[in-house]
């Protein structure tokens, strides 16, 4: 696994400043960095963080966080826990891995950011830090969906006739009302929202209360 050279530079230059020993006591200091961007898609793209510590445990650390931005968990990524624990022995470096959802909605760019937040020792002889300079990370998630305008006529001999229009896409989101009431030679407008790699195959279905309409 390979780690930005600024986040390597960081913990070589935090092994040579902040490392004590008292009793046997050392000083952990917790740092995160090098996201990776997610998107989403047929199989969406997963973000990630490192997460990483300067020095071994006694006997474990936890690290806890929070996490904020413009996506919504639950809706635009699998919420994350909140915390890592680095066990004596394990790597100092932990992948934080941002599991992306896909929706049919036009988003746009939107961020997740990591805020360190408190680092508490399984051993009471070890004591925690979060490193300032290197305290929270953004990555983004790409949105893949788009946007269609859908217009629906009523024939010439509708004219003098109120039909109600309904609107079905199976893979998308129509916004606004629908069905829409329409009357003389009027049209039905809507608005839907579907992912990009299945806009060639979507096929959207319209549906009148009366008869006469094409």
């Amino acid at each position: 696994m390979q780690f930005s050279r600024t986040l390597t530079q960081l913990f070589l230059l935090i092994a040579l400043s902040v490392f004590s020993l008292d009793s046997m006591a050392a000083l952990i200091t917790a740092a995160i960095g090098d996201p990776m961007d997610g998107a989403e898609g047929e199989t969406p793209d997963n973000g990630q963080f490192i997460l990483a510590i300067d020095n071994e445990p006694s006997f474990f650390i936890d690290v806890f966080y929070s996490v904020t931005g413009t996506a919504n968990a639950g809706a635009d990524f699998v919420p994350l826990s909140g915390s890592a624990r680095f066990n004596s022995g394990d790597s100092l470096f932990q992948v934080l891995n941002l599991a992306v959802l896909n929706d049919y909605l036009v988003e746009g760019r939107e961020s997740v950011t990591v805020t360190l937040t408190t680092v508490t020792c399984g051993d009471c002889s070890d004591t925690g830090a979060i490193d300032n300079s290197f305290a929270s990370s953004t990555l983004y998630i790409e949105d893949d969906d788009v946007e269609l305008d859908v217009n629906v006529d009523l024939n010439p001999s509708d004219s003098l006739e109120s039909v109600q229009i309904g609107l079905s896409c199976p893979n998308g989101i129509i916004s606004g009302a629908n069905p829409q009431t329409v009357s003389g030679s009027g049209a039905a407008a809507f608005t839907v929202q579907l992912d990009n790699w299945e806009f060639p195959n979507t096929t959207c279905d319209a549906s009148a209360s009366s008869p006469g309409y094409d």
